[in-house]
């Protein structure tokens, strides 16, 4: 089969394509016969081929489009690797998040409050609980004192994080601990603390104290003993409770410990080696 000859404005055309090596191979064959006989655009071409070739930096439309695809491609690469980078961050970082800060409060009903005392001090009346919850590391949060026509509620809540996985067989005596309170608010005179009193203690919504009922109540020594050691008494040195034994003690720098059941009742006071 014979082929068709191509006229010089085709050829013209396809000279830069031809040039690159993108043409079909038939094609190709044409021009190249039509350039063998033909002297106008065998010049076009070599003047073409020269021009191409002698501009510094400049590479072949075939070279170009390839470039810029491994270039289209690097950089689809580096950004998906960014976002994959940053999607994992923020997964790892919010799963982070939710296992360890403390942002849902404890329902009432995961918790148990054992003992509630309020206490008078030299600066104004303070809140001791023991309270017992099947978490480990849970903090107080959303702390506020609700004032009524009649009474001020102290009301409070335990937080914990969103994502929490519960031990194995814990149960809410396994984590007991102690909470004691202090509200109060920067006085504008002198600096000092001014302590607010209250009539009711709602406790993860439920009341643990009242005035009307609890005003009266004996307060044990070890709440004061514990008392001084939040407040810096260099004797008192630590504390432990005990729910499974019911007892709760008080070390001193000297060696001496003092043991109460949770009840008030003193157990011992003396030489930690000799009990």
């Amino acid at each position: 089969m014979s082929r068709q000859k191509l006229d010089c404005d085709i050829v013209s055309d396809l000279l830069p394509l031809y040039h690159d090596g993108v043409v079909k191979k038939t094609t190709a064959e044409a021009i190249k016969e039509h350039l063998e006989s033909c002297d106008l655009c065998r010049e076009e071409y070599e003047a073409l081929f020269s021009d191409l070739d002698l501009e510094v930096g400049e590479v072949s439309t075939k070279k170009r489009f390839s470039n810029m695809m491994k270039s289209f491609k690097r950089k689809r690469f580096i950004v998906s690797a960014v976002a994959v980078v940053l999607i994992c961050a923020l997964v790892i970082g919010g799963y982070s998040f939710a296992r360890t800060v403390n942002i849902v409060n404890l329902p009432s009903e995961e918790i148990t409050v054992h003992y509630a005392y309020r206490y008078k001090t030299d600066e104004g009346y303070k809140l001791f609980v023991i309270y017992s919850h099947p978490y480990n590391g849970p903090s107080m949060g959303d702390i506020s004192v609700q004032e009524t026509e009649n009474e001020s509620i102290l009301q409070m809540n335990i937080k914990r994080p969103l994502l929490y996985k519960m031990p194995e067989g814990v149960n809410a005596s396994d984590r007991e601990d102690i909470w004691r309170f202090e509200y109060g608010y920067e006085s504008g005179d002198n600096g000092g603390r001014e302590y607010v009193d209250f009539d009711k203690v709602e406790f993860a919504g439920k009341v643990i104290w009242t005035k009307e009922e609890n005003a009266d109540d004996e307060i044990p020594d070890y709440v004061y003993a514990i008392e001084k050691l939040h407040e810096g008494d260099v004797n008192f040195v630590s504390y432990s409770v005990s729910l499974e034994e019911g007892t709760i003690s008080v070390g001193y720098s000297d060696g001496k410990y003092t043991k109460w059941k949770l009840d008030g009742t003193l157990l011992y006071d003396g030489n930690s080696n000799q009990e």
